[in-house]
């Protein structure tokens, strides 16, 4: 259908089993300026060849059938509302106005927007997307505008959270507004990229292109996958103990950054903070973690992966303590702990060490750790008699703990392993060990 002269007015349209094509010299607005829907099809194509596709407060009502799409040109600006189930675009464009797409929130679930690769939205001024609930920009697809927004599940009408993913690419010379609404909203970028995920931001930089600013509000949990370059993931300033992350690494060398004053457990597929919801890790192969101004604690017992452990800002008052439960030989310097069956992990900053065994033969070497000790010594009560414990030979009983001279007093740890006791000594300056 055709309008050759003006604007096309539209009260209502229905084609029950096919398409809704409509051409118009002029612009193609609501002609009975109500809210109900105006067109109904099994995909809808619109071209507005001088002026808008709706207006600014009187959106174009539509409601798209079945799995089919929406593709609108207009010389101006395109304003369109799906009004039941969810919006498909195949390409959408504003010559030389703004582009703004809802879909309409219901009690149901679905009323989502999708742009799939290959398609695009372009405006000359500003994009937004408001849909009901999800927002899915997948691989291939692309954004282009002076500002881009995107809003999921605004207004709420149902009890499920907002997904918006980005895996498309948005153009844009300012930063990308996305705003979820709780009910916990997730946010999810698979790309091969760089992240650096906060509370209120995300960067994300693909290799080979310069980075993105995304300004966040209302995500309760990320889900950020790389690619085959070597993708690092920052997520230290994700925090907050209802929020959640999952990191893919995929191919690559990739590695996982967190900054957070606070103390780390560490494993291969679960980084946990204190503070701070769990990460989810998969596929990667190195970890950098650093404390902050806080005395902080650093578990690696189940990491094996390569990486580094920084204790942060330097304070003298302040010690941050690493820990490990390996079995087998383990090897402590100021600057590198080795252990049997895993990947060496670099050390900066770190003035105490906790490290356990197994109920076998393990072998302790901290002949390279020079820490600062505390003054005084503190022996651990006497315990009530337990169960016989064997050990590796007989204790001697000439043998008495090393005495530390004064004033350079000693802390002392013991560790109890069921064939070997060993007595690790800190004192000012060194740490020595002694075996009996």
């Amino acid at each position: 259908m055709e309008e050759i002269t003006g604007n096309m007015s539209v009260s209502r349209i229905v084609a029950t089993t096919g398409t809704v094509q409509l051409v118009s010299q002029g612009g193609i607005l609501d002609g009975a300026k109500t809210v109900f829907t105006k067109i109904f099809g099994n995909g809808i194509s619109l071209v507005a060849s001088v002026g808008a596709i709706g207006e600014t407060s009187n959106d174009l009502e539509i409601d798209l059938q079945g799995t089919s799409r929406l593709t609108a040109t207009a010389a101006t600006n395109v304003f369109v509302t799906e009004k039941l189930g969810a919006l498909r675009i195949t390409n959408v464009t504003g010559t030389n106005g703004a582009v703004r797409l809802t879909v309409a929130e219901t009690s149901e679930y679905g009323n989502d927007l999708t742009l799939e690769s290959g398609n695009s939205i372009i405006a000359k001024t500003t994009a937004a997307i408001l849909a009901g609930d999800d927002i899915n920009l997948m691989s291939g697809s692309t954004i282009t505008a002076g500002s881009v927004s995107l809003m999921g599940d605004k207004p709420t009408m149902d009890p499920l959270g907002t997904t918006i993913t980005i895996n498309g690419a948005i153009n844009t010379t300012s930063t990308v507004a996305i705003v979820a609404n709780s009910q916990g909203a997730k946010l999810v970028s698979a790309m091969d990229a760089s992240y650096v995920l906060t509370t209120k931001q995300l960067i994300r930089t693909p290799v080979g292109s310069a980075a993105r600013t995304f300004s966040l509000a209302g995500f309760m949990e990320a889900s950020l996958t790389g690619g085959a370059g070597d993708n690092t993931f920052d997520i230290g300033a994700w925090t907050g103990t209802t929020l959640k992350a999952t990191i893919d690494g995929g191919a690559g060398m990739d590695t996982v950054e967190a900054t957070t004053d606070t103390d780390f457990t560490a494993a291969n597929a679960l980084l946990k903070r204190v503070g701070s919801g769990d990460a989810t890790l998969l596929n990667i192969e190195n970890g950098v973690f650093r404390g902050g101004k806080k005395a902080n604690k650093f578990n690696m017992s189940d990491w094996t992966l390569s990486g580094r452990v920084d204790a942060g800002p330097q304070n003298a008052k302040i010690i941050d303590t690493i820990i490990s439960n390996v079995a087998g030989s383990t090897s402590l310097t100021n600057d590198l702990l080795s252990r049997a069956g895993c990947a060496d992990l670099a050390l900066l900053g770190l003035k105490t060490a906790e490290l356990t065994g197994s109920s076998g033969d393990d072998v302790f070497d901290v002949s390279g750790w020079i820490g600062t000790g505390k003054s005084g010594i503190s022996v651990p009560p006497k315990q009530p008699p337990g169960p016989e414990v064997t050990r590796s030979r007989p204790m001697s009983p000439a043998f008495r703990p090393p005495t530390m001279p004064s004033p350079q007093l000693a802390t002392h740890s013991l560790f109890e392993n069921r064939h070997l006791w060993f007595l690790v000594l800190t004192r000012t300056g060194s740490l020595k060990t002694a075996l009996f």
